[in-house]
């Protein structure tokens, strides 16, 4: 999959005019694109989805966590904590797995640039959406309740214009 050739820079930023992001989903072998893609129209909201597709084999991951990092550098970037799943056949989430993905996502892009996503029904095969619910709010029991709102409800009403504001 080559992820330049989804738009090009003009379309990307035709995005934009109207008010749209551009919602996608790349493994770590990826990012550099993703990372082009998005630095080619920095007025365009990019929200890179399901935890930017990491392993969930525990253990380090040192391209998945470079590679946020990087991509976290672009303000226009966002990550979305919705349920990443390698297959159908994905075991159920462990948290000590988890936490640490979970984690290494909000202290890159912050809590002003994370969404919250369940990826249901296709969750299903390794949590469920309460399930997925209780681990970020334990993964992150010590965020404040003005940072939570952000990640659950107000950067998506944000981004997606969503409200009377909208």
């Amino acid at each position: 999959l080559k992820l330049k050739n989804a738009f090009t820079a003009g379309e990307l930023r035709a995005l934009a005019r109207h008010g749209m992001v551009y919602e996608l989903s790349a493994r770590p072998w990826q990012y550099d694109e993703v990372f082009e893609l998005a630095a080619s129209a920095p007025e365009t909201t990019l929200i890179l989805g399901h935890l930017g597709k990491p392993r969930l084999s525990p253990g380090p991951q040192p391209d998945w966590s470079a590679g946020i990092t990087r991509l976290a550098a672009l303000p226009n970037l966002l990550c979305k904590l919705s349920a990443p799943l390698d297959g159908p056949e994905s075991p159920p989430y462990q948290a000590s797995t988890m936490r640490p993905i979970v984690r290494h996502v909000v202290e890159n892009f912050g809590f002003d640039r994370v969404i919250f996503g369940s990826n249901f029904p296709v969750n299903l095969v390794s949590v469920t959406c309460e399930g997925w619910l209780r681990m970020l709010d334990a993964f992150l029991g010590d965020a404040s309740a003005e940072e939570l709102d952000r990640l659950y409800r107000a950067n998506a009403a944000r981004v997606f214009r969503l409200g009377p504001d909208a």
